[in-house]
């Protein structure tokens, strides 16, 4: 679980740091005890005390709770799921339990990873069973008295550290479990600290790793363009592609003893001098070895594919020095620095990269912009395969024992099983599990580079591992049980992936093959398992690279009825990117829109070839949960499946360094009649163990709100209050007139002008008899003008020439302005005139030129004000006819952001796209209602334009001290001094020193005066929120719950402030209402 250089190096630290006397001796002591050939005969209870005494004690260190103190171990600790620990270590007083890591101990004869006689788990499921209860654990820890083991939430089950407790007699075991395990160490964070430098660490060698490797395939690619340009494009990446992953193989088995070591150096730089050869011969010659075995130089025969004839590959020729860069790939340890799980994140990005090849080449669609931008590794992160894996695969298996056992023996209320018959009932039971983990056929359909079924095969290969290790007690002397091979066996009869990018394919062989080889075994071709094609497309009129299921998995969709599981990462590639398949994709998916997304697509594809109850798991784009563009989608399935589990991570960036909207979907084909909920999980922050913080945070939702409308993965309360306010009401387009939005110019640069344009226009046309040019200039706002209660205006002209109404000749002065465009300008879609606006909205002119309730189209707060200066609009900006200071502040109030948030998506930052169809929904409010408003609404929007004023005076002083404007945005925020570092380092200028006390003082006079008009705009908000929630008639939990939602895209309120405005109407916080409002994230504790 630890990089093994930093525990090294933090091994080399600590000997600074011995153990003392008793320490030692202590560990001596049971290293002794555990070795004794009768220790797995000693009583087990008594075992117990002394482990907790001599191991726990004397030598890492933890004490016992005495009365009135606090003690670092507490034996036979309960925890909530009425179950007891046998050990919980943390900090323990009188008045509180806060357990970090509970233990679970067994005794001698029991192996951690076998199957526990009449409890159908192993001591380590158990272990984790218990730590998944516990609030704040971080660790988990199980013994046998002979070995420890640790684990750490977020790391998953496969990793962890093991200590031999019978080796603790020598130094460097002892040094080990005193580093990561003692008291001090692991309750302090310092263990922690490590895991987490261990993280770093790997991340680091991934990062040098794909450097290097990058580096080596672009110089082959280059070489192949400049001295092999006969070989096609596509020919090139794949030939590149082979030799880098033949490379990789070839450097871990050395590490691996699966090669001899050194194999790869020796023979590039080995010379016979009397017989030289160029190093790619000799390069050649060694795939030759290793794909048809060299026994007389001690190389195996792996065949499998990978290193099968490759004519073009053989005849590259590679000069020295490129074949010498294989050797820096080769010198990385693969032994011990860069594990499977390194070389997957590898593989991984390579992916991306060759995808840019194929788009350059104009071979395929390019991946998404972001993928493309980023420099370094990005890739699934473990946590999301590992929580996919086990809601799909694990829920499965787990319903197929539950399924089995009624016919074998019954679960007992403690969870113990009586078997029907004892000599071989639970034998009979095991081998039919087995037998149906055997039939299971999983896949991914856009399989990437293989990440999701590796996490596919190490869950398999853990869970046949615990069950033959069973098998092989309960029936000694069968040594099928022992299944040398049974890694194989997954790999080939289990997973199952189709992609189509054949590099794709060939890495995901690589990783699996990786994954299972041994030394004297050949690789297992899996050429039937791993396919090349397009997914989507089963006809040559659409794709060079059809795929027909039908033909390709026959037996598993023709006989087993389809898939057992289906997941994966499917790709995000925007419909307009792959135009050619559209026709191909309308004709044969039910979900297909012109604007959905190829991963809609996918859901179809996976969802079709499952089996009835089958399970299918993907990480995608949230987005499809609320668009108009993925109502096909919601409303497919809704109708086909049974969603059983969404995380939605909102604008996390899950894949490091891009913001993909990135949700979890799990579902079930078919009905369940027998649950009526799902579970859902609205993530803020990336936990350290995605499966225990589902487990404790997810809520749960009736099924029956999943349908074509908008998915919003909420509580019933929150849905509750939506259907609340809307009772009895008309919606906002009927009480108070549609949401219009602007002026479409199709071209801005053309059409939109400074004040000195606009004066240079005036000027000319005021010197031309008869120009008409004048009328046809108005005064201009784009969305970013647009704030909350008040408008800032960069005083921008708009030349408004609507279709049909001006003659151009009759306007000189904007013929001559708009002339530079007009190849530009004729170019644009639509039969205007090329002077002409491409969409004018003449039918709402008179709106424009008179007062009217404007905001902008993208916000992360309500942006609701009134223009009282008759100001045309841009396309970034809607309003509403209607010019009323009630219904701004009803818009600007935190309710009616609550309602918009439930209808679309939040964009990263908690911004939301206020388009005409969410605004125009907003139940309206009653003339009387809307007058309790109008004040609080006037007043607010006084007090923002002062502020407004006194922040344009203060910025135009700024840059009297400047040539050039010296905006300071978050001036107000700033004390003296930092406004002075500030203007220094963004400016580089600085006020004169002789001038600095009157700058302070008048500096600190409109700091005041701002916070005096923050503060009245605050409370004359509160004021809003309390009467808009008292109108709608909210409880104070309501209220708790609506501000809990709005946390994540909006500034929260203190709590103080939310008790005055409860106070307006008379309402008063419950505790619940108060708990949920501190504890929310962005909460703000004092006012």
């Amino acid at each position: 679980m630890f990089n093994d250089k930093i525990l090294c190096a933090a091994l080399h630290d600590f000997q600074s740091s011995p153990p003392s006397a008793e320490q030692f001796n202590a560990a001596i002591e049971w290293a002794s005890r555990a070795s004794a050939d009768n220790f797995e005969l000693q009583n087990e209870s008594q075992l117990e005390q002394e482990f907790n005494r001599v191991l726990l004690r004397d030598v890492l260190g933890y004490t016992a709770r005495a009365p009135g103190s606090v003690g670092t171990m507490q034996v036979k600790q309960s925890v909530p799921g009425g179950t007891i620990v046998d050990v919980a270590l943390g900090q323990f007083s009188d008045e509180e339990a806060s357990i970090a890591a509970p233990l679970e101990l067994k005794g001698p004869k029991v192996a951690l990873d076998r199957i526990m006689p009449g409890r159908a788990r192993t001591p380590v499921q158990q272990a984790w069973g218990y730590a998944m209860d516990v609030p704040g654990a971080r660790w988990v820890l199980v013994s046998n008295m002979k070995e420890l083991r640790l684990y750490a939430f977020g790391h998953g089950r496969q990793d962890y550290e093991s200590f031999d407790l019978r080796k603790l007699d020598q130094a460097e075991e002892l040094a080990r479990l005193r580093l990561l395990l003692s008291a001090e160490n692991l309750l302090s964070g310092s263990t922690g600290t490590l895991l987490e430098r261990s993280v770093s660490a790997d991340k680091k060698v991934t990062d040098e790793l794909y450097t290097d490797y990058k580096k080596l395939r672009s110089d082959l690619m280059s070489f192949m363009a400049a001295q092999r340009s006969s070989v096609t494009m596509e020919d090139r990446i794949r030939v590149v592609q082979t030799l880098l992953d033949r490379v990789l193989f070839i450097a871990f088995a050395e590490d691996k003893n699966l090669l001899p070591r050194n194999i790869l150096a020796e023979a590039i730089d080995k010379q016979d001098k009397f017989f030289p050869r160029p190093k790619w011969e000799k390069l050649t010659k060694l795939f030759e070895w290793v794909d048809q075995g060299a026994p007389p130089h001690n190389i195996p025969k792996y065949n499998g594919g990978l290193f099968k004839p490759d004519y073009i590959l053989n005849q590259l020729a590679l000069p020295d020095h490129l074949v010498e860069q294989f050797i820096k790939i080769a010198n990385y340890d693969f032994a011990s620095e860069v594990s499977v799980t390194i070389l997957g994140h590898i593989f991984e990005q390579s992916i991306t990269d060759i995808e840019n090849d194929k788009a350059e080449a104009g071979i395929e669609a390019p991946p998404p912009a972001t993928k493309k931008k980023r420099e370094g590794v990005v890739y699934t992160p473990d946590f999301i395969t590992h929580f996919i894996v086990e809601q799909t695969i694990g829920k499965h298996l787990a319903e197929i024992e539950a399924e089995l056992l009624p016919k074998f023996g019954k679960r007992e209320q403690d969870g113990a099983v009586s078997w029907r018959n004892k000599t071989s009932a639970e034998a009979d039971f095991w081998n039919t599990y087995l037998d149906r983990i055997a039939a299971l056929r999983i896949l991914d359909p856009a399989c990437g580079s293989g990440a999701f079924l590796i996490a596919a095969f190490n869950f398999l290969n853990a869970e046949q591992k615990r069950v033959r290790d069973r098998l092989s007690e309960l029936q000694p002397g069968i040594l099928t049980h022992l299944a040398p091979n049974a890694d194989v066996e997954i790999i080939t009869n289990n997973l199952f992936g189709v992609d189509v990018n054949a590099e794709s394919v060939e890495i995901t062989k690589l990783a699996l093959w990786l994954q299972t080889a041994k030394r004297e075994r050949a690789l297992e071709s899996l050429d039937n398992n791993i396919k090349h094609g397009n997914s989507l497309v089963d006809s040559a009129d659409f794709h060079p690279r059809p795929f027909k299921w039908t033909r390709e998995f026959a037996a598993i969709l023709k006989e087993s009825e389809g898939f057992d599981i289906v997941l994966g990462n499917p790709p995000y590639v925007r419909m307009e990117l792959v135009k050619p398949i559209k026709p191909h994709l309308e004709e044969n998916f039910a979900v297909a829109t012109d604007r959905a997304d190829l991963y809609a697509y996918f859901f179809e594809l996976g969802v079709r070839l499952l089996r009835p109850g089958g399970r299918l798991g993907y990480i995608s784009s949230s987005t499809f949960f609320r668009t108009g563009s993925g109502k096909p989608l919601r409303a497919y399935l809704a109708e086909r499946s049974v969603v059983e589990n969404v995380i939605d991570f909102g604008d996390l960036q899950v894949f490091e360094g891009v913001t993909t909207y990135p949700a979890i979907v799990t579902l079930r084909k078919g009905e369940d009649a027998n649950t009526r909920t799902l579970r859902y999980l609205n993530v803020r922050a990336v936990p350290d163990d995605l499966g225990k913080t589902f487990d404790e945070e997810a809520r749960q939702m009736p099924r029956a709100r999943l349908s074509s409308g908008t998915w919003r993965f909420e509580n019933d309360m929150l849905d509750s209050i939506r259907e609340k306010m809307k009772e009895n009401r008309e919606a906002l387009n009927e009480a108070y007139g549609m949401p219009l939005y602007g002026i479409k110019t199709g071209l801005n640069k053309a059409f939109i002008l400074t004040r000195e344009q606009r004066d240079a226009i005036l000027e000319k046309a005021d010197r031309t008899p008869g120009d008409k040019s004048t009328g046809r200039l108005k005064p201009f706002l784009v969305g970013e003008n647009l704030k909350r209660w008040h408008i800032e205006s960069n005083d921008l002209w708009l030349i408004y020439t609507p279709r049909n109404v001006i003659d151009i000749e009759e306007c000189p002065a904007l013929r001559d302005h708009l002339a530079p465009y007009r190849e530009r300008l004729e170019r644009r879609a639509g039969p205007q005139e090329w002077w002409e606006l491409q969409q004018a909205q003449a039918n709402y002119e008179l709106y424009f030129s008179g007062e009217k309730l404007v905001y902008s189209d993208i916000a992360n707060q309500g942006t609701f004000s009134v223009d009282r200066e008759g100001r045309y609009l841009a396309n970034t900006a809607y309003f509403l006819p209607a010019a009323d200071d009630g219904i701004a502040a009803y818009l600007n109030s935190r309710l009616a952001w609550f309602f918009f948030a439930g209808l679309t998506n939040i964009a990263r930052g908690g911004y939301l796209r206020l388009r005409t169809k969410f605004v125009s929904q907003l139940p309206a409010l009653s003339e009387s209602e809307l007058n309790t408003l109008r004040q609080s609404g006037e007043d607010a929007y006084l007090r923002s334009q002062k502020l407004a004023d006194l922040s344009a005076t203060v910025q135009h002083r700024l840059s009297d001290i400047s040539k050039k404007s010296a905006m300071i945005e978050d001036w107000m925020a700033l004390s003296f001094s930092e406004l002075q570092e500030t203007l220094r380092d963004r400016h580089k200028v600085s006020i004169p020193v002789a001038d600095r006390d009157e700058w302070e003082a008048w500096f600190s006079e409109k700091r005041s005066e701002a916070a005096t008009l923050k503060g009245a705009i605050r409370r004359l908000e509160d004021e809003i929120n309390a009467r808009v929630y008292h109108i709608f008639d909210l409880t104070p939990t309501e209220i708790a719950a609506v501000e809990d939602s709005l946390a994540i895209t909006s500034p929260a309120l203190s709590v103080k402030s939310y008790e005055a405005i409860s106070a307006v109407e008379g309402l008063e916080l419950s505790d619940e209402a108060r708990a949920r409002l501190t504890k929310r994230p962005g909460a703000h504790i004092d006012a």
